[in-house]
């Protein structure tokens, strides 16, 4: 064994059986380097999952890009059609990276149950879109049915179900607007299900329907859509083929990324990255003054002992690692306590989601939570190098402790 690593480890377990100043505020160090872990592991996991949840749940309703003519763009309402057909023929919704698509129609109407009225947005869906648990926080009642008749059934969510006190199983009059010069279209439709999401931005404005009862309505063939919501694979670079995607489209489409449609969201969830980065920057700070003044301290406490070492022929060099190899002992032992506590608290909130969240606040039902070991690692590597480096500093006063001097005093 290196003799420098030696006597580290006696004074280590000296320290561990003296009630010593030194002691206490090793204690303190080491509490304080655990509760740092723990907050920023927490931060990390919260964090991202926040921003992995949120993306996941915007996704699910919207797909990450959506094709619409360029006349739309401007408007959620779908006022032209856009031919799939001829993207289909060119193969452009066919390509390896595309996990699946959906073809929508949004129409701007009115519902009406007994002597109430509320503005909604009707968005037709085929059958590629079916019910997920991502999808629909809550729901109750059956999903829209898909045969070969066109569905006269309606999803509503519990938003607007409660504001017009309706309930699945409702007769509901619909009336849809079709242009400035004519009366609008009623229809009657049946409540089969009732859905929320704590997505404010749907939970207010949504209805879902049967697509082709809205190609009718806007006498539109089997072929025309008002958009084409597009869903990439996993691990896809978004932005690449989101590029690759929109030069291959005819001159009259756009398409629009997932991130520009819901600008506000996504610039929302980019906050928790600079929070995330501002609680790092602060655990690290608070680490690496604990570690130093604990340094410090023992080395104060040590300096008969440095004396002794130095008259007998130890070098600085020697002496500096023996006190490093005790703050790097310190260290880990604070880390080891952090990471413990922290990732045992992260799979308990997984596992039973016991803290709650407002879903009309903060879209999700319960506080989410991601392990992500790399990004541990990394930190726990970063925290290790930083307080090590910072504690080359308070080492160096070894070197203006004189022998002759600390044992005559002694």
């Amino acid at each position: 064994m290196k003799l420098d690593l030696f006597i580290a480890r006696k004074i280590r377990n000296k320290e561990n059986s003296d009630r010593t100043v030194s002691s206490r505020i090793i204690k303190i160090a080491i509490l304080a380097v655990s509760l740092g872990i723990v907050l920023i592991l927490i931060s990390i996991s919260v964090g991202f999952g926040f921003q992995e949840k949120i993306k996941e749940k915007t996704k699910a309703f919207s797909g990450d890009s959506i094709i619409i003519p360029f006349e739309n763009n401007s408007s959620v309402i779908s006022s032209n059609p856009v031919s799939v057909n001829e993207l289909l023929n060119s193969d452009i919704l066919l390509n390896d990276f595309l996990e699946s698509y959906h073809l929508i129609i949004n129409k701007a109407g009115i519902i009406k149950f007994k002597n109430e009225f509320d503005g909604i947005i009707f968005k037709g869906i085929d059958k590629n879109f079916d019910k997920k648990k991502s999808l629909f926080s809550n729901f109750s009642g059956s999903n829209l049915s898909f045969n070969n008749e066109i569905s006269n059934q309606i999803l509503l969510s519990k938003y607007i179900a409660n504001k017009l006190s309706i309930k699945v199983g409702d007769k509901l009059e619909l009336y849809f607007d079709l242009d400035k010069f004519s009366f609008p279209v009623k229809r009657n439709f049946t409540v089969s299900g009732i859905y929320e999401t704590g997505f404010n931005e749907y939970d207010e404005n949504y209805g879902f329907v049967d697509v082709r009862h809205l190609q009718k309505i806007n006498k539109w063939n089997s072929n025309q859509y008002g958009g084409i919501e597009i869903f990439y694979k996993k691990n896809t670079d978004n932005s690449s083929f989101s590029k690759l995607l929109y030069n291959n489209l005819p001159s009259d489409l756009d398409l629009i990324k997932l991130e520009d449609r819901y600008k506000t969201i996504f610039d929302w969830i980019k906050l928790f990255d600079f929070n995330i980065l501002i609680i790092i920057l602060v655990v690290f700070i608070v680490a690496t003054l604990n570690m130093s003044t604990a340094l410090l301290t023992l080395i104060l406490e040590k300096t008969k002992t440095i004396g002794i070492l130095k008259s007998i022929g130890a070098n600085n060099y020697l002496l500096q690692k023996i006190f490093l190899w005790n703050g790097l002992f310190i260290l880990l032992k604070g880390i080891f306590y952090g990471n413990l506590i922290g990732l045992v608290l992260i799979i308990i909130q997984k596992a039973f989601g016991l803290v709650k969240l407002d879903p009309s606040i903060y879209i999700l039902d319960k506080v989410p939570v991601i392990i992500d070991f790399e990004i541990i690692l990394f930190v726990n590597f970063g925290i290790i190098l930083v307080c090590m480096l910072s504690l080359v500093i308070p080492s160096l006063i070894i070197s203006r402790i004189s022998p002759s001097k600390v044992i005559r005093i002694q």
